[in-house]
């Protein structure tokens, strides 16, 4: 079925939100469906998206634009349906998406050229949580314990063993290498089967949240020398600070190092839907900002911030009219090593 599209030139930038959607101006032969690959129902990613689908039905339903929320495998899995043309938009870490544009191994054995940057969204943190009573304060005590590190292939799993990397460290160093995904490691670690357990997430990651108010935990610092190895070899991380007071009995800040969750289309989706998308949801922000402290810095000024692989032309088109589109976007993956 081919579909018609006008979207004239918005000279009153974010007022879409004011003038509904009349500037698209558009007449579909039909309804247009587009869908966002988003992970799994508890994760941020899969919330972000839902909200996005929510602020985009309401604004361009005039025009029979539709984006769904769809469940996926998480970042890694995301690229490869995004390369498969079997999603429009996808949520992606950026260091993930880097990997799977550039085709790095261990979880791409050929690029995805597929992939396009549509805006940057929010952090996720690089969390190292142990038992208090394991007796593990850094990273490098993690030799000879018993510690979840992410399902094989998921992005969790890649940072957990990139971390490892940076202090010297492989899974077989460990005492138990446990690859699971993140609710079922957290039940072994309230067992008391593992001492710690990594995970990617947001500050407030509810799952943890209720652990911490189950058992005593301890959230340990990714911090030190080893650091600037781990952001050398692998430049999407950035170093973070998670707040303190996010979850019961952490009561200070924990140093860390964090990714950016990033929102991705395919190549050939139009340039309209991506401009249009972009313009809805920053006109209606405050969905988002009600839904979680970290979505609140959502905006077109942190729109750009970690991304990690060439813009989409929609997307490229939005920033330029806002002057926020820089001479060149250096994605942080190029530089890293093979």
């Amino acid at each position: 079925m081919n579909f018609k599209w006008w979207f004239p030139f918005l000279a009153a930038g974010l007022a879409l939100s004011q003038a509904g959607v009349a500037a698209l101006g558009a007449e579909a032969a039909g309804p247009r469906y587009v869908s966002i690959a988003a992970g799994g129902v508890t994760g941020a990613n899969y919330s972000v998206a839902r909200i996005l689908a929510e602020v985009t039905w309401k604004h361009l339903k005039p025009q029979g634009v539709k984006v769904s929320a769809e469940t996926s495998g998480g970042s890694p899995a995301n690229a490869k349906l995004i390369g498969l043309g079997d999603t429009d938009f996808a949520i992606i870490q950026n260091d993930i998406a880097a990997d799977a544009f550039n085709g790095r191994e261990p979880l791409f054995e050929k690029p995805i050229p597929e992939l396009q940057g549509v805006c940057s969204l929010f952090s996720q943190y690089v969390q190292l949580v142990s038992r208090v009573d394991a007796g593990i304060t850094s990273v490098a005590d993690l030799k000879g314990k018993r510690v979840g590190i992410g399902p094989e292939g998921s992005g969790a799993a890649l940072n957990a063993r990139q971390v490892l990397d940076a202090w010297g460290l492989t899974a077989a160093d460990l005492g138990r290498a446990v690859r699971l995904g993140f609710e079922a490691a957290m039940a072994e670690l309230l067992a008391g089967s593992l001492d710690a357990v990594f995970a990617t997430a947001v500050a407030d990651f509810q799952p943890l949240s209720d652990l911490a108010r189950t058992m005593p935990i301890s959230w340990v610092p990714i911090a030190g020398p080893a650091v600037d190895r781990l952001i050398d070899h692998h430049p999407c991380y950035s170093r973070a600070r998670m707040p303190a007071g996010v979850h019961a009995g952490d009561l200070q800040d924990v140093a860390t190092v964090s990714v950016r969750s990033l929102l991705v289309a395919r190549k050939g989706l139009e340039p309209e839907i991506v401009y249009a998308l972009l313009t809805a949801t920053y006109a209606d922000l405050d969905p988002f900002r009600y839904a979680h402290t970290q979505f609140r810095d959502i905006s077109p000024a942190t729109g750009l911030l970690g991304m990690s692989i060439p813009l989409h032309p929609g997307a490229e088109r939005f920033f330029a009219e806002r002057g926020l589109l820089p001479r060149r976007i250096a994605p942080c993956g190029r530089r890293a090593h093979s």
